[in-house]
C-alpha cells in the first residue's frame, strides 16, 4: 500500500470514528432541524392560504368600494335639492331678525 492511500484511509477512519463518537448529538441536530424545517413548510402554506383569501377579500373590497362610492354620489345629488330648500328656509328666519 503506497504511504498516500494510508494517509487518506487514516484521516477517514479517523473523520468516520468522529462522527460515531458525535452520532447521538448529530442525530438530535438532524431531528432538530427537520422539525424546523417542517414547521416552516407549515407557515410557508399557511401564508400562501392567507395570501389567497386576502386577494379574494381585495376584489370584494374593490366591489363594495365602487359600490359605495355611486351611493355617495346618489346621496349627494339627492340632498342637494333638501339642502337648498333648508338654505332658503334659513334665510328667511335669518332676514326677519
Amino acid at each position: 500500500m503506497k504511504v498516500k492511500t494510508f494517509i487518506i484511509s487514516s484521516i477517514l477512519g479517523a473523520g468516520l470514528y468522529q462522527l460515531y463518537k458525535k452520532r447521538d448529538s448529530l442525530k438530535d441536530s438532524f431531528l432538530e432541524t427537520k422539525e424546523h424545517f417542517d414547521r416552516v413548510k407549515a407557515d410557508a402554506d399557511n401564508i400562501q392560504s392567507n395570501l389567497t383569501v386576502i386577494s379574494q377579500q381585495k376584489e370584494n373590497l374593490a366591489a363594495i368600494s365602487q359600490d359605495l362610492s355611486y351611493k355617495l354620489r346618489l346621496f349627494q345629488q339627492e340632498s342637494q335639492p333638501h339642502l337648498a330648500e333648508i338654505k332658503k328656509t334659513v334665510q328667511k328666519y335669518a332676514s326677519k331678525d
